[in-house]
């Protein structure tokens, strides 16, 4: 059985979060060689080595894929440019996939939230994302993979600079759809919804009742790994030389089951009783489907 990204090197920015070691893994899976950067990449490499799995005995291959482990701040625009542009063991390198998943949350009000906060997550959610493109070394015919939120299109209950930043990533990734077609590069953004994750049941939430809207609004947290196959499937006819197929490339995608989506958008009324006018109680109801849609 070939293997599907054999000879191939994938870059995976925030992967020691969960979604982005399960990716490095994904990838990994299929042969790809894999870069995983993170602010703790070191540290945990001992972790994160043990969980990317060898391809199949049975799966046809020149030679072993290697990993590397490189400590990146996507806060620090200084040490982006150095990961990206730097050149051997210090450096990424020419990249065939790249996914960018490094990102922080917001979990107050708007009013609440102090000024530094609000820059903090909008340049670690959108100004990152758009340095490590910027510097990243793409190879022909390779593919950008963004990753964004579904509060980008139906909002975020306290969390108005996190659904901006995400929003930006969009609008970011059509415009550098683009840019990058005369290179046959795809750039793609997925909208995951509310992920089961570390973060998630460790966040000390400041909004009453928020860790319990998923249960409330009777929509269970995304298992990760439903996140993790859009990443596959995006490539969807990966490093293909058809050119035409790839100007028209940034494909929004939210990776949920359509019941999880419209469950998602709906906010409990008790909250807005707590913290809304009622004005925003009546239009707090209803949810819509998550909709994908291209750069034309």
């Amino acid at each position: 059985m070939a293997l599907r990204f054999a000879g191939k090197h994938a870059a995976v920015v925030g992967a020691t979060g969960v979604i982005g070691s399960h990716v490095a893994q994904a990838f990994a899976r299929h042969g790809a060689s894999v870069s995983l950067l993170g602010r703790s990449a070191l540290a945990q490499r001992a972790r994160l080595e043990a969980q990317l799995a060898a391809p199949s005995p049975t799966a046809s291959s020149s030679s072993p894929a290697q990993h590397q482990f490189l400590k990146l701040d996507v806060s620090d625009a200084r040490s982006i440019k150095d990961v990206f542009g730097g050149r051997g063991a210090e450096g990424v390198g020419p990249v065939d996939v790249l996914v960018n998943c490094a990102g922080i949350s917001q979990t107050t009000f708007l009013k609440r939230t102090p000024d530094e906060e609000l820059a903090r997550i909008v340049d670690t959610n959108l100004l990152a994302t758009m340095l490590v493109c910027k510097h990243a070394r793409m190879q022909p015919h390779g593919c950008i993979i963004n990753v964004s939120s579904l509060m980008a299109t139906h909002g975020g209950f306290g969390a108005t600079a996190y659904a901006a930043s995400k929003a930006g990533l969009i609008g970011f990734t059509r415009a550098l759809c683009r840019e990058m077609a005369p290179g046959s590069i795809r750039v793609n953004a997925l909208l995951p919804g509310w992920v089961d994750s570390d973060m998630w049941q460790s966040q000390s939430f400041s909004i009453p009742s928020f860790r319990s809207l998923p249960l409330r609004t009777k929509a269970p947290l995304v298992l990760v790994f439903l996140v993790v196959n859009p990443f596959l499937s995006s490539i969807r006819t990966p490093f293909s030389r058809n050119r035409l197929s790839l100007l028209l490339s940034a494909n929004i995608q939210a990776p949920v089951v359509s019941r999880i989506v419209r469950s998602q958008t709906r906010t409990p009324t008790s909250i807005f009783k707590r913290h809304s006018s009622p004005q925003g109680r009546r239009s707090g109801r209803g949810g819509r489907r998550g909709r994908v849609s291209r750069c034309q």
